[in-house]
């Protein structure tokens, strides 16, 4: 908690004694590494206080809030943060994206309330609206994260979710404690969102555009545009980013809306409390995907073909023995894992956890290639890539959630990850060996 708590005492401590200085690769994934191990430590302190105090439905009922609200928020992002990091010839101003962002997100939260307030009733629609609000506020400190990535600092942006992660475990289990119910607590993590971007956030991205060279650089300023053109070139630009992140949270949640609409709650918890396992080696994939975007992209648009392929072949080589490691863990030490983590019930499902941990493992091998596709700035090809996957999944997971419950959930999601790490391997292959190699 060192770091919540220095923040809270003075906010500037953190901003005192900062040049304003490019990291290296390794700081920056060290940094992104040590942040991501603390904020998902955090967050599965709150899946394991659910599973504690709560029952397999409390957590059914906390994962569906999260899997209704994800998709419109992820697509009111457009994934703009990936293309600020790629805009490397400034051609749009912060302000200009922080205005696409806060309309785009005004339109997501009205949907998110018509959505939840007419197709649910009771707890579960306010849960879903208060997802939607938390998942708001969270992606306005992501646009200032894009100004910290841009800048290849990404200390700055681990130390805001090294605070967050900490608040939102504090905030989430005092709620959940004194009210037992789900609402109160997810609402909680809004304002977990909220206190570090007013008072860390926004306060470090003035200092980086005040020590800019130029006081007309595009980033000079942090107020919100709303200008026509600029709007609608970002628009364009970003909206098939926007799509595949709608497609990728559907991608991670069809098998649960299956799980919810064919078996039950009980059911739906016992898979998302499982599923969250492969984050301990996401943490490194992230990690290392948020660090070697900008350099991929630097190295892609000057034509330096073969330090992107070795870069891009390093990761992957980490991608895959933490894939391995995911299944010998799952097969040896499974079910005593599971009881230590969650209880009995969970446990019972040892098989279900193996094929989960496995597609989990896939997907690191997504996440790493899919830095390199967007690096490569082919934006559209992912969009066809996800958009053929979630085809396919709705039809494996018909064809076999009804019938084989958990373990089919288990195998659509083994399936999806495979078909995705297909499709970015063959884009990734053609771009890098279509460009002109410069040493």
């Amino acid at each position: 908690m060192l770091v919540l708590k220095e923040l809270i005492r003075n906010p500037r401590l953190f901003l005192e004694g900062q040049k304003e200085r490019t990291l290296s690769l390794r700081e920056n994934f060290l940094w992104t590494f040590v942040s991501n191990a603390i904020y998902a430590a955090c967050q599965w302190g709150i899946l394991t206080l659910l599973t504690k105090l709560g029952t397999p439905d409390t957590v059914g009922r906390f994962t569906l809030g999260s899997a209704i609200a994800a998709p419109a928020i992820m697509f009111a992002e457009l994934q703009m943060r990936v293309v600020q990091v790629t805009d490397v010839q400034d051609r749009h101003a912060f302000g200009d994206y922080f205005g696409v962002r806060l309309t785009n997100l005004f339109l997501a939260l009205a949907f998110i309330a018509g959505l939840s307030f007419t197709r649910y009733e009771g707890e579960k629609a306010w849960v879903i609206f208060a997802f939607g609000v938390a998942k708001a506020v969270e992606s306005v400190g992501d646009l200032f994260y894009g100004l910290f990535q841009k800048g290849e600092r990404l200390d700055y942006v681990s130390k805001s979710r090294i605070a967050k992660g900490q608040l939102s475990l504090l905030l989430f289990g005092a709620a959940f404690l004194l009210t037992n119910s789900i609402f109160w607590s997810v609402f909680s993590l809004a304002v977990a969102s909220m206190i570090p971007l007013l008072i860390y956030d926004i306060p470090n991205s003035k200092i980086i555009v005040q020590n800019l060279a130029l006081s007309s650089h595009p980033a000079a300023s942090l107020q919100p545009r709303w200008n026509l053109k600029s709007f609608t070139q970002i628009i364009s630009l970003a909206a098939p980013l926007g799509l595949v992140m709608v497609l990728i949270s559907l991608n991670t949640n069809i098998p649960r809306y299956f799980l919810e609409t064919y078996w039950d709650e009980w059911t739906l918890g016992i898979f998302s409390a499982m599923t969250y396992l492969p984050v301990v080696g996401n943490m490194i994939v992230s990690a290392m995907a948020q660090s070697i975007i900008p350099r991929l992209a630097k190295y892609y648009t000057e034509g330096k073909i073969s330090l992107f392929r070795n870069l891009v072949l390093k990761t992957i080589g980490v991608g895959v023995i933490l894939c391995i490691t995911n299944v010998v863990i799952a097969i040896t030490v499974g079910r005593p894992l599971l009881t230590l983590l969650y209880t009995a019930e969970y446990a019972s499902q040892k098989e279900v956890f193996i094929w989960i941990m496995l597609g989990g493992g896939i997907m690191y091998l997504s996440t790493l290639l899919g830095a390199a596709v967007s690096a490569m700035k082919k934006f559209k090809i992912q969009l066809v890539i996800h958009g053929l996957n979630i085809g396919m999944l709705l039809m494996v997971s018909q064809l076999l959630i009804p019938s084989r419950g958990l373990l089919g959930a288990a195998w659509a999601s083994v399936g999806s990850a495979l078909f995705i790490v297909l499709g970015y391997g063959l884009v990734v292959i053609q771009g890098s060996w279509s460009v002109k190699i410069s040493s």
